[in-house]
């Protein structure tokens, strides 16, 4: 019985393969192409929208930056038009009123308000182009006597 056993055994081996039989690989882990292409695509719309806005927030800045410093003009040329009136015959006048790097011109114009006084209001513009205004101050100032 020990050839029979040994003879057994060997058939066994024979029908089973030496190595086992190839399987089919597993699903490796990780994105696919397309995965990542649309994942792009949504970051850069999101980063298209913050380089917009962010271009925004500074023009915006600076606009503010000229309205601001030309409302202080404005409020000196009013000051200087109070501390010195002007002439009862003039119906207005242009000053340049830089302030810092802008060179800024404001225009007064002046009306009766009442008996001994007038209304000046004082528009300032960037260098001598009428527009776009970018302060308009009003104040009453005291009539010069002759």
């Amino acid at each position: 019985m020990p050839a029979a056993a040994s003879w057994c055994a060997d058939v066994r081996r024979a029908r089973q393969p030496s190595r086992p039989p190839p399987r089919r690989p597993a699903r490796a882990a990780g994105f696919t192409l397309l995965e990542i292409l649309i994942a792009l695509a949504i970051v850069s719309v999101a980063l298209a929208a913050v380089m917009r806005t962010t271009g925004m927030l500074t023009t915006n800045n600076g606009v503010l930056r000229e309205r601001a410093l030309a409302l202080l003009s404005a409020q000196n040329r009013l000051i200087e038009l109070q501390l010195a009136p002007p002439a009862l015959t003039a119906s207005g006048d242009k000053a340049a009123c830089p302030q810092g790097p802008l060179a800024l011109v404001c225009y007064s114009r002046y009306t009766d308000a009442r008996e001994g006084a007038r209304t000046v209001t004082v528009e300032v513009y960037l260098d001598h182009r009428p527009t776009p205004r970018l302060a308009t101050l009003s104040g009453i100032v005291e009539n010069r006597s002759p």
